[in-house]
C-alpha cells in the first residue's frame, strides 16, 4: 500500500470516529425539527424520519404554564432492540422565538447549547448511555416567561441508536408538545367520566370546572375513542358548569364517552374526555308535549301545540323560571314569563340571534327538547 493510500485511510478512519464521538456528545445545533431546522436524520440517514417501531416523547408538561412557573420536563426515546440514545429539544414562541428559560439540572446526561438566538438541551456524552437496551430518559426545568408570551411550542428530535459507533442503524424520531398561555382556557370534565350507567329517556347532570372559557360545548362519542364525536349542544356561557342531559331513549351502548371544549379568547380552546367508557340504557320514553310553534320577546316564550298541563315546566340550556308557566283555556298554549333561577329575563336568556335548548317537562315525565334560533 502506498504511503498516499495510508495517510487517505487514516484521514477518512479519523474523520468518521470524530463525528461519531461528537455525536454521542450531542448533535449540533437546529436538529429538532422546529420550524426552519433540520432533524438528525441529516446525517443519520439509515432509515425515512419516524419509520420506525420507536418514538420520542416529550412528558409531563402542564397544560398551561403560570409567569416564572418552573416546570420539570422529562424527554423519552424508546425502540427495542436498540442500545444507545440521543435527543436535543428547544422551545419556541408562536412567532417561534426562543421563550422561557433551561435550566440543567442533571449535567452529567444533559446539556444546554445556543446557537441562532435559540437554545437547546440535549444529551451528554454520558447521557448517550450506550449499551441500555430499550430506552432512555433525561429530565431538566424549564422556567416560564414572566409574563403572558402566548402558547409556547417544545420541538424535540430523539436518536435510538444501535451503539456501533458511527451513523449506520440509527433511527430519528421528531414530536412536538405546546403549554398553553396563563389567558388560554382550562377544562376537566367531572362527570360522567367511565363507569357510569345512564337510564335512556331520563335526564343526566353532566358537570365539569373551567377557567378562562368564554362558552363551553358538549358532544358524545357512542363508540369509544374512535367514534366521530357527535355535538349534544354548544355556545353554553362560560361561567357554566353544568348541563341537564335529556339522554336519548335509543342510543344504547357501552362504549360512550362525553367530550367537553371550553372555548376562548383568541381561538384557543381546550378539552377534557371521560377517561372510560360509560354505559347508556335504552329507555322507554313517555310522550312530552308536542310543540307546533315557539315566539320569543323580551319579557315572554310561548309554546303553541298539545299535551301541556298546569304543571310544565320550561326551561332554557337547563335554567328553570321562579314562576309557573301558564297555560290558556283550550290547552293549546303555555306562556312562561318573569325572571330565570339565574336572576335573568328571557330576553337576556334568549337574545337575538342565538340558539337555546329549550326543555318542556310534563310532571308524568314526559319530555320535549326543542333548539329555538331567536331571530
Amino acid at each position: 500500500m502506498s504511503r498516499y493510500i495510508k495517510l487517505v485511510v487514516c484521514l477518512v478512519f479519523f474523520i468518521t470516529t470524530s463525528v461519531a464521538y461528537a455525536f454521542s456528545s450531542g448533535p449540533v445545533a437546529g436538529r429538532t425539527g422546529a420550524p426552519g431546522e433540520l432533524t438528525c436524520v441529516d446525517c443519520h440517514d439509515s432509515f425515512e424520519l419516524n419509520r420506525g417501531p420507536g418514538r420520542v416523547d416529550i412528558l409531563d408538561l402542564p397544560k398551561t404554564y403560570s409567569p416564572g412557573q418552573k416546570i420539570k420536563v422529562r424527554v423519552s426515546v424508546q425502540q427495542n432492540n436498540q442500545k444507545a440514545w440521543g435527543f436535543q429539544l428547544t422551545a419556541l414562541d408562536k412567532q417561534e422565538k426562543a421563550v422561557g428559560q433551561f435550566v440543567i439540572s442533571d449535567p452529567v446526561n444533559t446539556q444546554l447549547i445556543t446557537d441562532n438566538n435559540r437554545f437547546y438541551v440535549e444529551h451528554t456524552k454520558d447521557g448517550s448511555k450506550s449499551n441500555q437496551p430499550r430506552s432512555m430518559e433525561w429530565t431538566f426545568d424549564w422556567i416560564a416567561p414572566s409574563s403572558d408570551q402566548g402558547p409556547v411550542t417544545f420541538y424535540a428530535s430523539g436518536n435510538a441508536a444501535d451503539s456501533n459507533g458511527n451513523s449506520e442503524g440509527d433511527f430519528i424520531y421528531t414530536t412536538s408538545a405546546q403549554i398553553g398561555a396563563p389567558s388560554d382556557p382550562v377544562i376537566s370534565l367531572s362527570s360522567p367520566n367511565g363507569g357510569e350507567i345512564i337510564q335512556g329517556a331520563k335526564s343526566f347532570l353532566i358537570k365539569w370546572s373551567s377557567t378562562n372559557a368564554i362558552s363551553h360545548d358538549i358532544l358524545i362519542q357512542l363508540n369509544g375513542l374512535t367514534d366521530i364525536p357527535k355535538t349534544i349542544v354548544s355556545g353554553l356561557k362560560g361561567d357554566v358548569e353544568e348541563f341537564l342531559w335529556l339522554v336519548p331513549a335509543n342510543i344504547p351502548t357501552m362504549r360512550a364517552r362525553i367530550i367537553v371544549v371550553a372555548q376562548g379568547a383568541n381561538s384557543r380552546a381546550d378539552s377534557d374526555v371521560s377517561e372510560k367508557d360509560f354505559t347508556i340504557l335504552a329507555g322507554q320514553q313517555i310522550p312530552g308535549p308536542t310543540i307546533t310553534n315557539i315566539k320569543v320577546t323580551n319579557k315572554k316564550l310561548v309554546a303553541e301545540g298539545s299535551r301541556f298541563t298546569n304543571q310544565t315546566i320550561v326551561m332554557v340550556n337547563s335554567i328553570a323560571f321562579n314562576s309557573a308557566a301558564k297555560l290558556n283555556t283550550t290547552l293549546t298554549t303555555l306562556t312562561q314569563k318573569g325572571t330565570a333561577t339565574n336572576g335573568q329575563t328571557i330576553g337576556e336568556l334568549i337574545p337575538a340571534k342565538s340558539t337555546v335548548r329549550l326543555l318542556f317537562i310534563n310532571p308524568d315525565g314526559g319530555v320535549t327538547e326543542k333548539f329555538y334560533t331567536r331571530p
